[in-house]
C-alpha cells in the first residue's frame, strides 16, 4: 500500500507575515523555511496583515511577473507560492477604516482587536497544520499581536 501524501492529503503550508515597510520579511522568510529550516517546510502560500501604505509596497515589490515572489521561486527553483492582493488584509482603525500607519496609542489598540479578526476569512483548504508566522515593520507593532 503507497503511503506517499499527495496533493490531497498532505498538509499545507501557510506563511502569515505582520508586514510593515519592509516586504523582504516575506521573502527572507520562505527562504528560511524552504532552504534552511530542518527539515525544509514547503510553504506554497502567503497571508500578509498590512496596512494602507504596506499594501502599496507588497504590491509595488512583490506581486506580478516581476516581482521580488516570482524571482525567489524562479532563483531557487522552488514551486509557485500563492500570493495575491485577496491575501493582503488591511489594518483598521477602531472605526473601522483602514490604517495608513500605526501611529497612535487608540491604533495600536485597534490592531490588538482587529488583527486576528482579519484572518477570519483565510481558510486554506485543507486546514494547515504547520503556520509559521513573521513580522517586520520599524515599530514591530505586530509582536504584541501574536
Amino acid at each position: 500500500m503507497d503511503t506517499t501524501p499527495n496533493q490531497q492529503t498532505a498538509p499545507k503550508h501557510v506563511l502569515i507575515s505582520v508586514v510593515g515597510l519592509s516586504p523582504q520579511i516575506i521573502t527572507e522568510t520562505l527562504y528560511y523555511y524552504w532552504h534552511l529550516a530542518s527539515p525544509p517546510v514547503p510553504i506554497t502560500e502567503v497571508f500578509a496583515l498590512t496596512t494602507l501604505h504596506g499594501k502599496q509596497i507588497l504590491e509595488d515589490t512583490l506581486l506580478g511577473d516581476d516581482g521580488k515572489l516570482k524571482s525567489l521561486c524562479s532563483d531557487y527553483n522552488l514551486p509557485p507560492i500563492h500570493f495575491d492582493l485577496a491575501n493582503i488584509q488591511l489594518l483598521k482603525s477602531a472605526d473601522g477604516q483602514p490604517l495608513d500607519d500605526i501611529s497612535s496609542v487608540i491604533d495600536n489598540e485597534a490592531l490588538q482587536t482587529n488583527s486576528l479578526h482579519s484572518c477570519e476569512g483565510w481558510q486554506p483548504q485543507p486546514i494547515s497544520v504547520y503556520t509559521p508566522l513573521s513580522q517586520a515593520g520599524e515599530k514591530r507593532w505586530g509582536s504584541i499581536s501574536v
